[in-house]
């Protein structure tokens, strides 16, 4: 996912400012944080399939129970 932080890595990566240690401790900040944001984008995309389902079922069993 190509994202915000992808940037911040990059940019993070040519500054000639900082030492070698600090430069991977921030990368490695930004490592983490892209995993979080994966982990929550598959987190918020499973729960609206779920969502999109339960909405499905719930319309199907009021169709059924006006039949009724």
């Amino acid at each position: 996912m190509a994202s915000p932080l992808n940037s911040l890595a990059a940019a993070i990566q040519s500054l000639e400012t900082i030492s070698e240690e600090e430069r991977a401790l921030l990368l490695r900040h930004t490592d983490r944080l892209n995993k979080e944001l994966d982990v929550l984008d598959f987190a918020l995309k499973r729960t609206q399939k779920d969502k999109s389902i339960v909405v499905n079922i719930l319309k199907a069993t009021i169709e059924d129970l006006e039949k009724s």
